[in-house]
């Protein structure tokens, strides 16, 4: 420091040599000796300041290419967030097309052995005329693939025709706004009183088709499920199981007791200003009779899944708390106790100003509670008492894995997440905005993994909680008469991103014996939707197939993959185009009779 800049010196160098050697007279004045000792100096300082100039310029190069590889791969990264999110917003508005009279698919080699009807259920389009509903609030589109065991196979498809989806489909406008929705912006006076005065809930049945005692029915969370005609999925009306149903508004998922023969089903009930979650649990006889009613209270959660035991319901507790002071800005106004969803409030204050009425979504009633642990509830299904594990730290869990007792303890297998913001936002999408943005979404609650809990099931001791895999993994299925039973393997979709992990572009088997994982991942202009295990027999061995549906932007173009579940990461072994582009299917259910 305080020394002449490389260039000054060498200025200063070059211009006192120049002058020296410019005038004979002033060159005999200098004593040679001193002369050639600065010449000599000078020279070594020369070469010493080159050398010193030819590593910073080496550092410097190498710093450019740094800069350079970082830039280019922040530029890789936009273009692969960009992909993603245009190609999620192709596939949430596409608009299907129908197909209610059966029709055959494929080339007739479809695996032999691979008899029955794979029901799948999903979104129609988050499109209703010139505005998007969030993807858990589009209407249901139902599909029948009936495979002969001979290599034929057909496909039957058809909307589920609820109240709300026949009168939007007629008026090509939404005119409920459900939880996470509206039907006009919510910034524009005066009409964001049309928000106010629409229903809260959208009965739109397109989470999930089960099927039991005879009966097919498609279903959301929070409100009533729909039977539909099994061959051609005619929308029957409200499916109540012979009335102990009634009234109730079960969530979507169901479990199957395959060594009692029963189907349980659940719902749950949300009340803000008691601050509690009351969740009931009905169980079906193989003819559909009800043979058992259990409820159970806790502090407020929410919940889309749950798993059983032989002995209990495992509910997984994700905690919320109620920001009561945005109701005026919801302002939905009820003459009776809440209603079961989480999309309806109550003010018990004097009425709110209309200016602000239906100014903001319910899902901005209330929020994850990150200062709360996740928990997974025990409620006894033969009259014992309810047992909780804490599990140490705040937790989500949206979807479970096989669950079993062994030894008297808890093994569950759950699809954690360790953050997670605000239901309306899911999927990217964005209700004000109206557009969809799933990297950012996805990027922050860092996605589900598959975690391992291990609990005492008699005091709720947390004896052991690992994370199996660092894949983000989601939508797990098993087989189909082992719930409550030990499972060898799970599958489920998953994303591979650089950056964030939805839209799913991949599908994984997780063994959860030899604790390996395999995964199959599609291409970048694709989406992938639940796969469903199709067991070759009643054992856990793993044989069967595993089917899945993949919608292709690139293509405009939606397929149906088969894959051996023993050899599943040899990827598909029968694949077919069944249509255009569809928009994304979620949970599903295989009938082999």
């Amino acid at each position: 420091r305080g020394h002449p800049s490389w260039k000054q010196r060498k200025t200063r160098f070059c211009r006192h040599r120049t002058h020296a050697f410019s005038s004979p007279a002033r060159a005999q004045s200098i004593d040679s000796m001193r002369c050639a000792l600065f010449l000599l100096v000078h020279a070594q300082a020369l070469r010493c300041r080159t050398h010193a100039a030819r590593g910073m310029a080496r550092r410097a190069a190498s710093v450019d290419i740094d800069a350079a590889n970082n830039k280019a791969a922040a530029v890789d990264l936009d273009a692969a967030n960009a992909k993603a999110k245009r190609v999620w917003a192709e596939v949430a508005v596409a608009a299907p097309e129908l197909a209610p009279d059966t029709r055959p698919f494929g080339d007739g080699a479809a695996p032999a052995g691979l008899k029955g009807t794979w029901y799948v259920n999903g979104l129609a389009s988050c499109r209703v005329g010139d505005r998007l509903v969030h993807p858990f609030e589009a209407h249901g589109f139902v599909k029948a693939f009936t495979f002969d065991g001979k290599g034929g196979a057909t496909l039957t498809t058809r909307f589920v025709e609820t109240p709300c989806q026949q009168l939007e489909s007629r008026l090509r406008r939404p005119l409920v706004r459900g939880a996470m929705s509206n039907v006009a912006d919510f910034d524009k006076f005066p009409d964001h009183l049309l928000n106010a005065a629409s229903p809260s809930t959208r009965s739109v049945a397109q989470l999930a088709v089960r099927s039991w005692a005879g009966r097919l029915f498609a279903g959301t969370d929070n409100a009533p499920w729909y039977g539909l005609d099994a061959t051609t999925l005619e929308t029957l009306g409200v499916e109540t199981m012979g009335g102990a149903l009634a009234g109730a508004n079960p969530l979507a998922h169901t479990r199957r007791d395959a060594r009692r023969n029963r189907l349980i089903a659940a719902a749950a009930a949300f009340d803000a200003f008691g601050d509690t979650t009351t969740t009931t649990f009905w169980e079906f006889d193989e003819h559909g009779n009800e043979v058992k009613k259990v409820e159970d209270i806790d502090r407020s959660f929410v919940v889309h899944d749950y798993a059983i035991t032989d002995e209990h319901y495992v509910l997984p507790i994700s905690p919320i708390a109620f920001d009561l002071d945005n109701i005026p800005d919801f302002a939905v106004r009820v003459r009776r106790p809440m209603r079961p969803s989480i999309c309806v409030a109550a003010t018990r204050h004097s009425p709110p100003d209309p200016a602000q009425l239906g100014r903001a979504p319910a899902t901005d009633l209330f929020a994850f509670d990150a200062t709360q642990h996740g928990a997974l509830k025990l409620v006894s299904r033969t009259g014992g008492a309810t047992i909780k594990v804490d599990l140490g730290a705040f937790a989500c869990v949206f979807h479970m894995g096989p669950c079993w007792l062994e030894d008297g303890k808890l093994i569950a297998h759950v699809l954690l997440f360790e953050r997670y913001g605000s239901l309306g936002n899911a999927m990217g999408f964005d209700v004000r905005s109206q557009a969809f943005d799933p990297i950012p979404w996805s990027r922050s609650n860092g996605g589900p993994t598959l975690r391992r809990i291990v609990a005492d099931a008699a005091t709720g001791e947390l004896l052991e909680m690992t994370r199996l895999s660092d894949l983000k993994l989601d939508m797990p299925t098993f087989h189909p008469l082992r719930d409550g039973l030990p499972n060898r393997a799970v599958f489920g979709t998953a994303g591979v991103r650089p950056d964030g992990w939805f839209p799913f572009n991949a599908l994984a088997k997780y063994d959860l014996i030899a604790n390996k994982e395999e995964v199959w991942q599609t291409n970048d202009d694709s989406v992938v939707s639940e796969p469903y295990y199709v067991p070759r027999s009643d054992a856990d061995d793993g044989e069967g197939w595993v089917l899945s549906l993949v919608t292709d932007t690139a293509r405009d173009a939606t397929e149906l993959l088969v894959f051996d579940a023993a050899r599943f990461c040899d990827g598909p072994v029968w694949t077919a185009t069944v249509g255009g582009l569809w928009p994304w299917n979620v949970h599903t259910t295989f009938v082999p009779e």
